[in-house]
């Protein structure tokens, strides 16, 4: 019986994980990063209304609620960064009941229209991703993270 739960938490691990790859792979096979921003933008305005979506604001703070991967601690430091540099909106998207949790991979923010502020979440998301460039201001609405 016990690997029967295993043999399905793997299962539930993989359908996961293929579901935010094809997410993020409209944006990261477009080579114009206009396009990419664009299809970013879609993905998330797809997520938010397909349901499985909480403010991310102590989400994981709740009992039974949990990350996919990751380290719960510095995502949520993370979360709040984000709310105080100025993101409208943070949200845990892809939310899946999973026995008697609730699971995550995936993270989207609402960028504002101020362009200072803008410019700090830029920079914020590309030390998150751990990039050494800030992403580009191309417009976009949405920022998306897989988290792993």
């Amino acid at each position: 019986m016990r690997s029967l739960g295993l043999a399905a938490a793997v299962a539930f691990c993989l359908a996961l994980c293929a579901c935010n790859r094809l997410e993020a792979e409209p944006a990261a096979a477009a080579e114009d990063p206009v396009v990419a921003a664009r299809a970013v933008d879609a993905a998330v305005a797809d997520a938010l209304t397909a349901g499985g979506v909480a403010d991310a604001r102590g989400w994981l703070r709740r009992d039974g609620n949990r990350l996919f991967q990751g380290d719960p601690q510095e995502v949520q430091r993370f979360v709040d960064d984000l709310y105080r540099e100025g993101a409208l909106h943070v949200w845990f998207t892809g939310i899946e009941r999973f026995e008697r949790a609730s699971v995550t991979a995936s993270l989207a923010v609402e960028l504002p229209r101020d362009t200072v502020k803008r410019s700090s979440l830029l920079r914020l998301a590309s030390r998150f991703r751990g990039e050494l460039e800030p992403v580009p201001d191309l417009g976009q609405r949405y920022l998306q993270f897989a988290i792993d």
